[in-house]
């Protein structure tokens, strides 16, 4: 044995050690009472070298209380038992600051086994007990269960949360197994998570647990594996987060969804219940209309009236177009509002829809002096456009500007914006104009800028807003520019696409504007229960040669179509026992001589139609104008073909 005591620089070295490492030693000789420390010992407790060693009851002042208890004790149990002690403890300094310490002790023995001496180490492990007791504050108070397993499923570290779920505080869970902890049934269910994390695959998963207070509560668990160097998995991670605020927020979430979908269901139900309501109205309306439009055209026509007779039959005129606008507007936001007004596109003339629309005002027009045009120029022979509806929103639009133009002019100009695939119209007037803060209601369904008891004009207050609807319902959309006192610009936009190719021949100044000469010898078959819509037909068209045969029903007008041979059928769509749709069936899926002759829609709600694509070979709407039903015989007339 080497007894030369150790060399300055050995002494060096090893204080530099023990600083690098913060770990000093010391040494206590029972017989003496003699304490020795290193250097880094004085450095740990804060006191200088130079003020001697300690004695055994100045070392117990530097401890707070608790820990110089915890040391007495451990050291009296040492020189009785001879075995020594490891422990943690907490010091004081002289200049008050808090540090927290490592103490291991063993102790040497005499040959009769007696206790001559203490020895042992001494570690400053301040920084790392507040980062373990930082780390274990934020595990204790983050909202989820945290745990190390290790590869034995027994538990290494758990925080408070814990206690909450299984009743166990992260003392109680040090060392206890996972099926311990679970139980029977919860460890059978995640056992296959289990497996996945520790064979290095993090799992997610979602579980309803019941607490120990009786109380159901949803998790959403995480096994996160915990790998060593070597990349083998050393234990796992569980991060268990409660979840059932969220979840039941998600079941509330889930219940009003399906209520509010209830009630838009109901909704669409009654919208589709008060559309077919205003339908079927519709229908009931229109038919006598036709009858009344009708007859007062023709009455119109004759010339032994006296004036009195003529104003009252003007009066009758305006009163029944009047209704029918209300009929219409009523029953087309009705569609619109449910979502069941189909847009129906074709190659169209944009320059024909224009000037018809404007020319369907000239009576209006000459009676109140307006002077009008029609200005367009490089339109399209042809675009896909819905003619209906956008010759709709132009009747609605010149009728306003006519209705509420006193003195001037009401014009309508048209333009295909090309590099917008744009078809826009606008309607110019000279009225009265309409101010700022009364133009965002114009659109508004039911709104009018002059909503009085003593307004001068009368109507739903519907149309702007059907208009509206239908542009959006075809992607495009309407507006207007107005200045008071100088008149208003209203504008309508449709997207569309021009169609290429179309003949030059197809000219606009050929347009039929006489049809009656292809006429003469035709045979109709007309179809409808109301008397007044047969006779109608028949004294505006027998005039011209038109040979008529009328059927009250379906039946009847099957067994005629069976018998004779029909050059047009127009055939009601609503009929009592046997339908209009139900008569074309027959007619065309049977053998006799009219089963490919032109069946023409004679109906009061011409939307229906499109749903019976391939009975019907076009469609005549109640009330019509002379020249469209003249037009329509005219162009599936054998004579036209020919």
């Amino acid at each position: 044995m080497n007894d030369k005591p150790a060399t300055p620089t050995q002494i060096q070295l090893v204080e530099m050690a023990e600083r690098l490492a913060g770990v000093g030693h010391w040494n206590f000789d029972v017989s003496s009472g003699r304490i020795s420390w290193s250097a880094e010992v004085y450095r740990i407790h804060g006191l200088p070298q130079t003020g001697g060693e300690p004695d055994y009851n100045q070392l117990l002042s530097l401890y707070v209380p608790e820990s110089a208890d915890l040391l007495a004790g451990l050291v009296d149990r040492a020189l009785t038992t001879g075995q020594g002690y490891d422990f943690e403890a907490t010091i004081r300094r002289p200049d008050g600051a808090i540090r927290y310490v490592a103490a291991k002790a063993e102790c040497v023995l005499d040959a009769n086994g007696k206790v001559e001496a203490l020895f042992g180490v001494f570690q400053d492990i301040t920084e790392r007990t507040q980062a373990e007791r930082f780390m274990q504050a934020l595990a204790n108070h983050i909202p989820a269960m945290v745990a190390y397993w290790d590869t034995d499923l027994r538990c290494r570290y758990a925080n408070l949360q814990y206690r909450e779920w299984f009743g166990r505080t992260p003392a109680e869970m040090l060392g206890i197994s996972m099926q311990e902890l679970m139980g029977v049934d919860l460890f059978s269910r995640n056992e296959p998570f289990i497996r996945g994390a520790m064979s290095g695959l993090a799992q997610t998963f979602e579980r309803t647990l019941v607490k120990p207070s009786g109380e159901t509560g949803h998790t959403l668990a995480r096994y996160i594996p915990d790998l060593d160097a070597a990349g083998q998995v050393a234990g796992m991670v569980v991060l268990v987060t409660d979840v059932t605020t969220l979840k039941e927020t998600e079941q509330r979430l889930k219940q009003a969804t399906a209520a509010a979908d209830e009630a838009l269901e109901q909704t669409r139900a009654a919208l589709a219940v008060k559309s077919e309501f205003l339908s079927n109205i519709s229908h009931e309306l229109r038919n006598p209309l036709t009858g009344i439009i009708g007859f007062s055209e023709m009455l119109a026509e004759e010339h032994a009236l006296s004036a009195e007779a003529s104003k009252h039959l003007d009066r009758i005129r305006d009163a029944s177009a009047d209704l029918l606008t209300t009929v219409n507007d009523l029953l087309d936001f009705s569609k619109l509002e449910a979502g069941r007004l189909a847009i129906k596109t074709k190659p169209v003339d944009p320059y024909t829809v224009g000037l018809r629309a404007l020319g369907f005002f000239e009576p209006q027009l000459r009676a109140k002096n307006l002077s009008h045009a029609f200005i367009a120029s490089d339109l399209p022979l042809k675009v896909m456009i819905d003619q209906v509806r956008v010759r709709q929103i132009l009747l609605n639009l010149i009728g306003n500007a006519v209705k509420f133009t006193a003195r001037g002019a009401v014009n309508l100009q048209a333009e295909y914006i090309r590099s917008q695939r744009v078809l826009r119209y606008v309607v110019a007037d000279t009225g009265s104009g309409i101010p700022k803060e009364h133009q965002s209601k114009l659109f508004q369904r039911f709104s009018q800028v002059d909503a009085s008891t003593t307004r001068r004009a009368g109507g739903t207050g519907l149309g702007l807003a059907i208009c509206k609807g239908l542009a959006e319902a075809m992607g495009g959309n309407v507006g207007l520019t107005s200045t008071v006192g100088e008149g208003s610009q209203f504008w309508v936009e449709i997207p569309c696409e021009e169609v290429t190719g179309v003949a030059a021949s197809a000219s606009r100044s050929e347009e039929r504007t006489n049809p009656a000469h292809v006429l003469k010898n035709l045979r109709l078959l007309v179809v409808d229960d109301h008397l007044a819509n047969r006779e109608l037909v028949r004294r505006l068209v027998e005039p011209l040669g038109v040979a008529v045969v009328e059927a009250e029903g379906g039946a009847e007008a099957i067994a005629l179509s069976n018998k004779d041979r029909f050059d047009i059928i127009l055939l009601d769509i609503l009929m009592p026992e046997v339908d209009g749709p139900t008569t074309a069936r027959v007619i065309r899926a049977g053998s006799g001589p009219n089963s490919s002759a032109p069946i023409i829609a004679f109906t009061a709600d011409a939307n229906r139609v499109p749903k019976w694509a391939g009975l019907f070979s076009d469609q005549l709407p109640k009330p019509f104008a002379v020249i469209d039903l003249l037009n329509m015989l005219a162009r599936y007339s054998p004579s036209e073909a020919t």
